[in-house]
């Protein structure tokens, strides 16, 4: 049987961390025989090397930075998975849920700056910054 091959995109934040552990192991008990392309396993600072993985990928599964907040690289390459017209999943570890998406219309994208920004703040102050209007 073929592998599916999935493109696991989620904040640079979770990196090997125990959320990408718990990410990676819902990912597979969601998807049969899946081949799970893991962007932190590469070194590139260039975001067209990750986008080029992602259209050698058969579908994209996507981590939020917080909710409803996508961090700019992870927005990217979301982008080039509905170009390409791949699946694009949402991932949410903490319900142990995975939901097929078909627009990032109810997401906002965080430029790079703000991203980096987050990773300092965590999730609880993005989320609060984002209903104060900060």
């Amino acid at each position: 049987m073929n592998e599916l091959s999935i493109y696991y995109s989620h904040p640079m934040k979770f990196y090997n961390s125990p959320i990408e552990d718990k990410a990676v192991e819902l990912i597979r008990s969601c998807f049969e025989n899946p081949e799970i392309v893991n962007p932190c396993n590469y070194s590139s600072k260039d975001m067209d090397f990750y986008c080029e993985l992602v259209e050698d990928c058969d579908v994209l599964v996507f981590q939020e930075l917080a909710d409803g907040v996508l961090s700019s690289g992870v927005w990217k390459e979301i982008e080039k998975a509905f170009e390409i017209d791949n699946s694009v999943y949402l991932l949410d570890v903490e319900n142990g849920e995975i939901t097929k998406i078909c627009s990032l219309e109810t997401f906002d994208c965080l430029n790079v700056t703000e991203t980096r920004l987050a990773y300092i703040l965590g999730k609880d102050r993005v989320n609060e910054a984002l209903k104060d209007g900060e």
